[in-house]
C-alpha cells in the first residue's frame, strides 16, 4: 500500500497549540485557582492592616476624611485594588452599614444613623471615587468582566437585568373576550380582504 506525500509532510508538521474554548474563563480548567507564591500572605497582610486600624470618631469629619485617605494609602501601598468592604474595615463598619449610610439620603442618614451630613456626604463621595477606579479598570480590562459584573450589582447600584416585553401585535383586541365559535369566524371572515381566496 502506497502512502501519500502530502498526508505524512501533514503528520510530521507540529500543529500551532490553541487555547481551548473558554480559555480565559475562570470556572473552567484550574484559571480561577491561579495564585502565586506569596498571594495568600499579601492578601491577608493587606486585611490585617486594615483591620489594625484603630477605631476613630465616625462622626468628626475630620477623622473620617483623615482615615478615608488612610485606606487609599494603604491600598496604594500594597498595590490593591480599593475594595467597599475594604474600606467598611477600615472605617470599622460592616459593608452592609456602609451601603446604608450611602444610599439613605442625607437627613435620613443623620436621623437613622445619627451621622452629621456632612460626614455621609464624604462617605458618598468617596464611594463615587471608588466606582470611578472601578469603571476605569473594567474599561481597561483589569478585572474579569464577570467579577466586575458582580462588583458593580453589589457594591454599585447597578443591576444585571434581562427585560423582555411580550405584547401583542395588535395593542387592541379587536375580538373582545369571544366564546361563540361562530361569532368568532364571522368576524375573522370579515376581517379577510374581498381580494383574498
Amino acid at each position: 500500500m502506497a502512502t501519500d506525500k502530502t498526508t505524512t509532510a501533514l503528520a510530521d508538521t507540529p500543529r500551532k497549540k490553541m487555547k481551548p474554548r473558554g480559555g480565559n474563563s475562570p470556572v473552567i480548567g484550574d484559571n480561577g485557582d491561579m495564585t502565586g507564591p506569596g498571594d495568600n500572605a499579601k492578601y491577608i497582610e493587606f486585611g490585617m492592616a486594615l483591620a489594625a486600624l484603630p477605631e476613630i470618631d465616625l462622626h468628626d469629619i475630620g477623622q473620617l476624611q483623615e482615615r478615608i485617605n488612610e485606606f487609599f494609602l494603604v491600598c496604594k501601598a500594597a498595590d490593591m485594588k480599593p475594595a467597599v468592604s475594604g474600606l467598611a474595615l477600615a472605617l470599622n463598619l460592616d459593608r452592609r452599614r456602609l451601603w446604608e449610610i450611602k444610599t439613605e439620603s442625607a437627613s435620613n442618614a443623620v436621623k437613622v444613623n445619627k451621622m452629621p451630613p456632612a460626614c455621609v456626604d464624604v462617605i458618598k463621595k468617596t464611594y463615587v471615587l471608588m466606582e470611578l477606579n472601578w469603571e476605569n479598570m473594567m474599561q481597561d480590562g483589569k478585572i474579569n468582566p464577570a467579577a466586575g459584573v458582580l462588583i458593580g450589582v453589589n457594591n454599585y447600584g447597578y443591576q444585571d437585568v434581562k427585560q423582555f416585553n411580550v405584547s401583542q401585535a395588535v395593542p387592541h383586541d379587536p375580538l373582545g373576550d369571544l366564546t361563540d365559535p361562530e361569532e368568532l369566524r364571522r368576524r375573522y371572515m370579515s376581517a379577510i380582504p374581498e381580494e383574498c381566496d
